[in-house]
């Protein structure tokens, strides 16, 4: 989970948003398919070579921000007007998030920042970890655009990678090599684990 956070920290201070270079898919890769529980799988490659895969919850959320409040909007709340003018105070302390909860009986979310704070954004916007109910090490990621993704990984899997022509070549640690088709469309990120199998879509996590 170090080096996964490592990892983190690494493409959000130096993966450029907007860098579209079909040969360069450094950045935070999330599937575009998900299991109705919002289980999913996520790639992260740094541009040095390194590459992180996980499997596990993987949630999207909508977010706004009034002063020292936040809305928090999940899918089931589009249709729900009266959740999204539900507002949680919330409050930054040097490195530590606190959300209290909608239901004044239970503890706020405290959450720790990995990394430290992007300039120019709100303190928000980043990498936080906090233990998850489950007793896995969380992550919610913030971004400047008012979107926000828990990650819950399961499963861990790290290792280095290289682009070889159309192949994206990947050595886990103790297991043979991957070999891939891939091919870049703007956002997504289009792996072909070969014939017979499924040709899966990722889009790119943007901060």
């Amino acid at each position: 989970m170090k080096k996964l956070i490592h990892l983190l920290i690494l493409i959000l201070f130096l993966i450029p948003s907007g860098c579209f270079a079909n040969e360069n898919i450094a950045g935070i890769w999330s599937a575009t398919s998900r299991t109705k529980g919002g289980l999913g799988s996520q790639w992260m490659f740094t541009k040095e070579g390194d590459v992180s895969f996980t499997f596990g919850a993987l949630v999207d959320f909508g977010y706004i921000i009034n002063q020292d409040k936040i809305n928090i909007q999940t899918e089931e709340s589009d249709s729900t007007q009266s959740d999204k003018d539900i507002f949680q105070q919330f409050s930054i302390e040097e490195e530590t998030l606190t959300i209290n909860s909608r239901d004044a009986n239970e503890a706020p979310q405290i959450m720790k920042r990995a990394g430290i704070q992007k300039a120019n954004t709100h303190p928000i916007v980043g990498n936080w970890t906090f233990k998850h109910y489950t007793g896995q090490t969380a992550l919610m990621k913030f971004t400047s655009k008012g979107i926000m993704q828990l990650s819950v990984p399961l499963s861990i899997e790290e290792g280095s990678y290289s682009l070889q022509d159309n192949k994206l070549v990947i050595q886990f640690e103790n297991r043979e090599q991957i070999e891939m088709d891939y091919k870049r469309k703007g956002k997504i990120l289009i792996l072909n684990e070969g014939e017979g199998k499924k040709i899966l879509e990722f889009q790119l996590f943007e901060y």
